[in-house]
């Protein structure tokens, strides 16, 4: 299986719920008995900490909150639950989400994305292994896209910040910010006041043209932007814009 994606490098790092990058918690949500519990097997035997299951999003109901990711298996046409499931998104789009879809045209995915979420697209033949892999890596907010699916990346949005006028430092930002950093964890990296990062995070939204963070950093991701792309120009110092 050929995995492509910007932050597919392997780096799973200490920002990991429990400091381990093994420690995490998968919620799965499929509406085959078979498949659901294939996969929960398949994702405890690879060393997921813990996996809950349910056929619907609304009967996750509370286990949701412990997880770090959501694992959404596409339900068959003309589900009875999907409009459910689909209304109940808007309230959960602040969790990390991978969708096992058949096509990248699926309409749970795309109303993710439209809502701004931290959400990856993985066809139904991954590996156990491999899902186990990208599941660590959503709990981590990586977002991954895998062979055919890659062409969900926006053209769009590559234009979109090219004509922003972003200085390399604002390049800088907006990828740490795709990597899911907070302010202050961008403060500490960069040794900074975390209200001079608030200011510059103001100042990239406004050329972006963006209201929030979360739609800032999906754009650069669907953008393919990554942090090695660029040579680190650092933040520049507090008494520099």
């Amino acid at each position: 299986m050929k995995i492509v994606r910007n932050e597919l490098f392997d780096d799973l790092d200490e920002r990991t719920p429990a400091g381990r990058p093994d420690e995490i918690c998968v919620s799965v949500v499929c509406r085959e008995r078979f498949m659901r519990e294939a996969v929960q097997d398949g994702l405890l035997e690879a060393g997921v900490e813990a996996v809950h299951n349910a056929t619907t999003l609304e009967s996750l109901g509370a286990r949701r909150n412990g997880c770090n990711a959501i694992l959404y298996i596409e339900p068959s046409e003309g589900d009875t639950h999907a409009d459910r499931d689909i209304e109940l998104m808007e309230y959960m789009c602040d969790r990390n989400w991978l969708v096992m879809a058949r096509d990248r045209h699926s309409t749970f995915f795309s109303r993710l994305m439209d809502l701004g979420a931290n959400v990856s697209l993985i066809p139904f033949d991954v590996s156990r292994g491999d899902l186990a892999h990208l599941a660590r890596l959503a709990a981590n907010r990586r977002r991954v896209f895998v062979d055919q699916f890659c062409e969900t990346i926006r053209s769009t949005d590559v234009g979109h910040i090219k004509s922003a006028g972003l200085t390399g430092a604002q390049m800088y930002l907006l990828r740490l910010l795709s990597e899911g950093l907070s302010n202050k964890e961008i403060a500490n990296r960069e040794h900074i006041a975390e209200n001079t990062v608030k200011m510059r995070v103001r100042a990239l939204l406004a050329k972006l043209q963006v209201s929030n963070r979360t739609r800032a950093a999906v754009m650069a991701a669907r953008a393919g932007f990554r942090l090695d792309t660029f040579s680190d120009p650092g933040m520049p110092s507090p008494g520099n814009s």
